[in-house]
């Protein structure tokens, strides 16, 4: 009875069929593990665990922890992997049975869903026993606790030949006497995590793998401004931190910016604008050196590094780096540095490479709504719904769809979809809650964005959004408690360091929030928002020169900008300079005819002085 060959050829009622035939024939743990086996294959997880609880077979307890993983019944799972793996676990060459690495991989999964710090240390066991699983590798490289040194990932240790390396792929050197690996790690003061940092150690014994404490600056020019200070209700409390609001703050214009930034420089295939200084990747000759280089790729965008991450993607062969996943990877930093327009044409490579593909489309459907793409955004969500409506994902795509309609309940109708599908779908939690906002549901707005947090505690949009929520109650405390922890896991994003400096302007205290507005100018100089920002601070302080200065380097990057010319008039004014004043003031009524009644007002007060 070839209940393998059925199983190979996704016959799984033929399968099921010769297993239960075989069970009750031969009721030994092999056969018990096959129908085990069959029953997960077909989705029937309880069934499965049923069939192979209280195994002490290797395939059984295998099939039971992944069963018990579906089940969210993860203290099961992860006590019968433990018991099998404390007795030993011998290659055995026979069929369905999982090795070490297999194993410890899914106790990593069991211990990371029930949110136990164990599960680096699986990752870690896992990825030193074989790294070519890849989900251990990819596992260590998105946590953002841990700085996992890539290089040492798929190299064999010194003692061993290098053509070996692929078929092993051994992480580490040899354990040595009463290495890390013993129970002694655990004694001390030292959890369990940071012991297992001490398993990523070279030859040298200097460590590989130690908690990440800075991240790269995102130096990018601002596509576009021009949303940048909008009210809070269609803008900014609408998607992830990628702009900024100011009407909460002591000096907000009287209408808000509406600055577009000039072209941009020459990029390179990848939309990467002035090339950085490459970081320590060399140019992959062979798929250990491949699979190395997007190993950095992952670490870089799990910590924000996106301009890093760009360019290790352009140290890759051209194939690799055309491939679905990396294009993915590429948009999705382009994303993240606000070149919307760069990261729609990747994603529109993107389906044209995978027209069939789910994953990463609820970040392209927001690069859409962000462009105003109605037409684009409706027409994806039609093509992604007609794919998969049992997918997450279509459902964000159709709820962003419908917000940039100008219609939050039907969005807030699909984001609920997908939430149901996948509940621990932090993103669709936290675009439900923008729509909350939108609709001036504040309490449950808080309420989504604490489910986002509860299914990813990591997921800083959501942390943000909490913050715009408390600054819409004038609460700027508790609004810079929640930008500041959406700043520790990403300290790079300018947006989130503006925010933080217009919440200390809010409680008076200029001379730290103008602290914040000069990091947003360092971290992203062709910020217009920051520049105005950090303006307005000198002039609130009675710093006109240094206004004077800004502005006119804001001038020459956003010059058709009412907002630019009225506050050089008011800096005019204050300088004494009459004639430069009702130039710029004159110039504020042109650009804007709301505010000719504000320019009046001032020029009349010029003149009577």
């Amino acid at each position: 009875m070839d209940v393998w060959r059925c199983l190979d050829l996704d016959l799984i009622g033929g399968a099921e069929f010769l297993a239960s035939q075989k069970l009750a024939a031969e009721p030994s743990p092999a056969a018990r593990h096959l129908y085990a086996l069959v029953l997960y294959r077909q989705g029937r997880y309880a069934a499965a665990a049923h069939t192979a609880k209280g195994s002490t077979h290797l395939g059984c307890a295998y099939v039971y922890a992944q069963s018990c993983l579906k089940l969210e019944a993860y203290s099961d799972g992860i006590s019968a992997l433990e018991t099998v793996r404390s007795n030993g676990i011998e290659p055995s060459g026979e069929r369905g049975i999982p090795d070490r690495a297999a194993v410890e991989l899914l106790l990593g999964k069991l211990y990371a869903a029930s949110g136990d710090d164990n599960a680096s240390l699986m990752y870690a066991h896992s990825a030193k026993s074989d790294p070519w699983l890849w989900e251990n590798v990819l596992a260590l490289c998105q946590d953002r606790t841990i700085n996992l040194n890539t290089a040492n990932v798929f190299k064999p240790p010194p003692d061993q030949p290098p053509q070996l390396a692929a078929s092993t792929g051994l992480l580490f050197p040899p354990k040595p006497t009463g290495s890390a690996l013993t129970p002694a790690i655990f004694s001390n003061s030292k959890s369990k995590v940071e012991a297992s940092l001490q398993l990523f150690k070279d030859a040298d014994s200097s460590p590989q793998l130690t908690p990440a404490r800075s991240r790269a600056p995102a130096l990018v020019e601002t596509p576009s401004v021009k949303e940048s200070l909008v009210p809070f209700r269609r803008r900014i409390l609408k998607r992830p931190p990628l702009s900024l609001a100011d009407d909460r703050s002591p000096k907000t214009p009287s209408t808000p910016l509406n600055l577009t930034m000039p072209g941009v420089s020459s990029r390179s295939p990848l939309g990467l604008g002035e090339p950085m200084p490459p970081p320590h990747v060399t140019k992959p000759t062979s798929l250990s050196n491949v699979a190395e280089t997007i190993a950095s790729i992952y670490q870089y965008l799990a910590n924000y590094e996106c301009k890093r991450a760009l360019e290790a993607i352009s140290q890759l062969p051209h194939p690799h780096q055309a491939s679905p996943d990396m294009l993915a990877v590429a948009a999705r930093c382009h994303f993240e540095l606000v070149d919307y327009k760069e990261a729609a044409a990747i994603y529109e490579r993107l389906r044209k490479v995978d027209p069939y593909r789910l994953k990463d489309m609820e970040y392209y459907s927001t690069v859409l709504w962000h462009l105003k793409r109605e037409a684009e955004l409706g027409f994806l969500a039609h093509e992604l719904i007609q794919i998969d409506r049992l997918a997450w994902q279509p459902w964000v795509v159709m709820g962003n769809s419908f917000s940039l309609q100008q219609d939050p309940s039907r969005a807030i109708a699909c984001f609920d979809r997908a939430i149901h599908i996948n509940p621990k779908s932090a993103y669709a939690y936290t675009l439900q809650g923008h729509e909350y906002v939108a609709e001036e549901k504040l309490q449950s707005a808080q309420d989504a964005f604490r489910l986002a947090l509860r299914a990813d505690p990591t997921h800083y949009n959501a942390w943000y959004g909490l913050g715009t929520v408390f600054i819409k109650m004038d609460s700027p405390k508790w609004a810079e408690h929640h930008f500041g922890q959406a700043l520790r896991l990403n300290p790079n994003n300018a947006v989130l360091v503006c925010f933080m400096g217009t919440c200390l302007e809010a409680q008076e205290m200029y001379p730290q929030a103008l602290t914040y507005y000069k990091r947003a100018c360092k971290l992203q100089p062709s910020s217009a928002v920051a520049r105005y920002k950090k303006a307005q601070s000198f002039m609130a302080a009675r710093l006109y020169p240094a206004a004077l200065v800004e502005l006119k380097y804001l001038h020459s990057l956003v010059p058709e900008e009412a907002n630019v010319h009225l506050l050089l008039g008011e800096v005019y004014m204050e300088l004494s300079n009459r004639e430069l004043a009702i130039k710029h003031l004159t110039q504020a009524a042109v650009l804007d005819p709301k505010v000719k009644e504000s320019v009046k007002q001032q020029i009349d007060l010029l003149e009577k002085s």
